[in-house]
């Protein structure tokens, strides 16, 4: 997603991908979305092509446009990724995506805070490791 450009290179235009990774015990899930926002994943949702996921790169740095809370619903990510620099000037992550990925019960990971995250996929679960 998306399928064709229509923001000349905006937000609205970031490269989404879905990634699944099938192991003996089931699938994993992974959305990653650039800077896309709640908007581009609610037209996701419409298509009938994004439901529950097990990881979540947070759209546009944690944003307030980010997340809406019928987004936050559909997808409820287990854990959720927040690339974001260490005292940005716009605020990033605002504490309404923050508290929207708590109401599901999401696991925050912050760059700001914890430096590189890596996670490792495996029959047992997800293992989340903070590099920095």
């Amino acid at each position: 997603w998306p399928h064709g450009f229509s923001d000349e290179g905006g937000n609205a235009d970031s490269l989404c991908l879905l990634a699944s990774l099938a192991t003996s015990e089931g699938m994993w899930t992974t959305l990653f979305c650039g800077d896309a926002e709640s908007d581009q994943l609610k037209e996701i949702i419409d298509e009938g092509e994004l439901g529950d996921i097990d990881i979540y790169k947070v759209g546009h740095h944690g944003s307030k446009a980010a997340l809406t809370e019928s987004v936050v619903e559909v997808i409820r990510p287990e854990i959720s990724l927040v690339s974001v620099g260490e005292g940005n000037r716009y605020g990033h992550p605002a504490a309404q995506t923050l508290s929207l990925l708590d109401s599901v019960g999401s696991h925050v990971f912050r760059t700001d805070e914890m430096g590189d995250v890596s996670c490792e996929f495996s029959n047992d679960g997800i293992r989340v490791t903070a590099l920095g």
